[in-house]
């Protein structure tokens, strides 16, 4: 695939409802930390799309306020447990370290 996160992008834009809102937290919260060199540039993408797959069985089509907002937290919370319990690499922060 040459862009997969388009791929990502239509697929959550066509599941509707939750699903773009956490791909957008997931996203943020990932990026933030490959700023703070937590993760590689790579695991972004990994991130978005394990953090989407996770919420395709709690998917909520007409989603009010406070369904929104909850699963915008729970996405930036699940990104942040899978990268604290070490499930994605710090390659990144390796290979700088050593320069």
């Amino acid at each position: 695939e040459k862009y997969p996160a388009m791929d990502l992008a239509y697929a959550a834009g066509r599941a509707a409802g939750t699903m773009t809102g956490v791909l957008s937290a997931a996203n943020e919260q990932s990026v933030q930390m490959f700023i703070d060199e937590r993760i590689s540039y790579l695991d972004i993408m990994k991130l978005n799309e394990a953090c989407c797959e996770a919420h395709k069985a709690d998917l909520v089509a007409m989603p009010n306020l406070e369904e929104i907002v909850h699963y915008d937290q729970w996405a930036r919370k699940w990104v942040k447990d899978k990268v604290d319990a070490g499930n994605y690499s710090k390659t990144y922060a390796k290979a700088s370290a050593s320069a």
